[in-house]
């Protein structure tokens, strides 16, 4: 087990992932990384970009673990940041690429609060797709990073419909936000060739029209009434 961080992002965080199996520990690639790994797309134009650095997401009874074996491949700790915010999140640094390691705890949280402890399959090395695109329909303010990663995954993955109506159908301001997100993928995918587009927009489709069919959450219905008139997401943290 070598202990120098590879360069290459996507190849690195599949190193980290299979070191944490070897040792009995849950991590999964979320992010970029993760995008890459599942997508061949995401390889090339017009989907591909650069990627700054490795997303993992690991179980929070399991940090101590995750810690010690971060130290052994390489990664020096944010002690401060780690201290403060263990609970929820670790930050360690990468010396020889200049790049920082982000390590989520159970849940992603964003604009919205995604649970994962629950989704971190033992044998992925990634997230599931669903879950994926969940983390890009929560931003609100989307970036060209955020919409390639999502439509590479609509081109190449077919996320789950019911898993991602099922969290959109049970939080108003999620669906909220990812209404918004979604017009904007289909915006984009109209500028893609075939069949590209055409895989896009019909995932898109039907996720609207499941939307409209399953029933809401009593709290959806709830704060349905109050609408736009209080604010409906969470600013993210600036550290991500």
């Amino acid at each position: 087990m070598s202990a120098t961080p590879l360069a290459d992002v996507r190849a690195e965080g599949e190193r980290i992932v299979r070191a944490a199996g070897e040792h009995g520990l849950t991590l999964r690639l979320c992010g970029g990384a993760a995008v890459a790994h599942l997508c061949p797309s995401a390889r090339r134009p017009p989907f591909a970009r650069m990627y700054k650095d490795v997303d993992l997401v690991a179980l929070r009874r399991e940090r101590n673990g995750v810690a010690a074996l971060l130290a052994r491949l390489g990664y020096q700790p944010r002690d401060e940041f780690n201290l403060l915010q263990g609970a929820s999140r670790l930050l360690f640094w990468d010396v020889p690429n200049d790049r920082q390691l982000d390590v989520i705890l159970d849940r992603f949280e964003m604009c919205h609060s995604l649970e994962l402890a629950s989704r971190l399959r033992s044998t992925a090395v990634a997230l599931d797709p669903a879950d994926l695109l969940l983390t890009k329909l929560q931003v609100r303010e989307t970036n060209e990073r955020d919409v390639k990663d999502a439509l590479a995954l609509l081109v190449d993955t077919s996320p789950d419909i019911d898993r991602v109506a099922a969290v959109l159908c049970d939080d108003w301001g999620w669906w909220r936000t990812a209404s918004d997100v979604i017009e904007r993928l289909a915006a984009a995918a109209g500028l893609l060739e075939r069949p590209d587009a055409d895989a896009v927009l019909t995932w898109l489709a039907e996720l609207e029209r499941e939307l409209a069919a399953r029933p809401k959450s009593i709290r959806w219905r709830g704060r349905a009434i109050v609408g736009d008139r209080l604010r409906w997401y969470e600013e993210p943290d600036e550290a991500y």
